[in-house]
C-alpha cells in the first residue's frame, strides 16, 4: 500500500512538471509570436515616415524620430505638396504601444487622403479639422491626440500654423535675440468636433523653425530632472549659423546624454527647417 502511494506520488509529480513546461513552452511560442508581429508593426510604421525629405531652393530640413518601443505614438510628415508649398506636420497619440500605433496610422491615412483632395488641401484648418473628424469617430473617449500643422508658402515666404493641443513649435528669426512661439489653434485631435484658428507668420532667409513632441523637452536623466524647454532654446540659440542637419543632430546628442543612464520613456520626435 505504501508503495502504491509513493508510485502515485512520483507519477503526481512528473504530470506537474510536464504540465509546467508544457505551459512554459506555449507562453514562450505566444510572446515569441508577439514580438514578431511587434517587429513587422515597427517595420510598418516607418514605412509612414518621409524616408527622403523634399527640396526647396529656399529652405533645409531635418528631421528624425526614435522611438522608446517597437511601435509608438509619435508621427511626423514633411511633405512637398507643390512647388511653393511645404506641409509640415508633427502629431503625439496618447499613451503606448499598439493603440497609439493605429491611431497613428489612421492620421497619416487621413492626412494622405486630404493631400490627395483638390479643394482646401491648401489650407491647415482644413487638415486639422477633417483629421480631428475622422478620430472623433475612430478613436475612444480616453485615446487623442496633439498635433502641429503648418505649410509654408516659399513664393510669399508665409507659414501658415495651427496648433491641437502640442507643444508650442519654435522660431527664431534672423539677428533675433528670443524666440516666437506657435501657440494659435485649438483643443486636442479626436475630442470634440472643434472650430481651430489658423495663425499666419512670415518665414524668411535664416529663419529657424522647430517642431518636436515632448519626448524632448520631457527627457529626464537619473534624478527625474527634464530636458527642458529652456535648453532646448539654448541649443538652438547658439548653434543657429550650423545647417539644419547639424542642429538636429547637436540637440539629439544632448537629449541622448541627458537620458543616458535612464531608459527612454517616450518617443522623441525632432524636426528643423531652416530658410536659406
Amino acid at each position: 500500500m505504501v508503495e502504491d502511494v509513493r508510485l502515485l506520488e512520483t507519477l503526481a509529480g512528473q504530470c506537474s512538471v510536464a504540465i509546467e513546461n508544457s505551459r512554459l513552452l506555449e507562453t514562450k511560442v505566444k510572446a515569441e509570436a508577439l514580438r514578431k508581429e511587434l517587429e513587422t508593426a515597427h517595420k510598418i510604421q516607418e514605412k509612414l515616415l518621409p524616408t527622403i525629405l523634399p527640396e526647396f531652393p529656399t529652405l533645409s530640413f531635418a528631421a528624425k524620430l526614435i522611438p522608446a518601443q517597437e511601435v509608438g505614438g509619435d508621427y511626423y510628415s514633411i511633405y512637398k505638396m507643390t512647388d511653393e508649398l511645404c506641409l509640415l506636420l508633427v502629431a503625439d497619440v496618447s499613451g503606448k504601444g499598439i493603440p497609439a500605433a493605429l491611431l497613428v496610422s489612421t492620421i497619416d491615412a487621413t492626412l494622405h487622403t486630404v493631400l490627395k483632395l483638390k479643394d482646401n488641401r491648401t489650407n491647415p484648418k482644413f487638415i486639422a479639422e477633417t483629421i480631428n473628424s475622422v478620430l472623433c469617430e475612430a478613436s475612444t473617449i480616453e485615446k487623442f491626440a496633439t498635433a502641429w500643422i503648418g505649410i509654408i508658402d516659399v513664393t510669399d515666404k508665409k507659414l501658415y500654423s495651427i496648433n491641437a493641443g502640442h507643444n508650442q513649435p519654435i522660431i527664431l528669426r534672423s539677428g533675433a535675440e528670443s524666440v516666437e512661439r506657435l501657440s494659435k489653434g485649438g483643443i486636442f485631435l479626436g475630442v470634440i468636433p472643434f472650430d481651430f484658428d489658423m495663425e499666419i507668420v512670415e518665414f524668411r532667409k535664416d529663419d529657424i523653425l522647430v517642431f518636436f513632441s515632448d519626448g524632448v523637452v520631457e527627457a529626464m536623466d537619473s534624478n527625474n530632472i527634464l530636458f527642458g524647454d529652456e535648453k532646448l532654446v539654448e541649443l538652438i540659440t547658439i548653434h543657429r549659423n550650423e545647417s539644419a542637419f547639424e542642429i538636429l543632430d547637436i540637440i539629439i546628442e544632448e537629449v541622448v546624454k541627458h537620458e543616458l543612464l535612464t531608459t527612454q520613456s517616450d518617443d522623441i520626435t525632432l524636426a528643423i527647417v531652416k530658410g536659406i
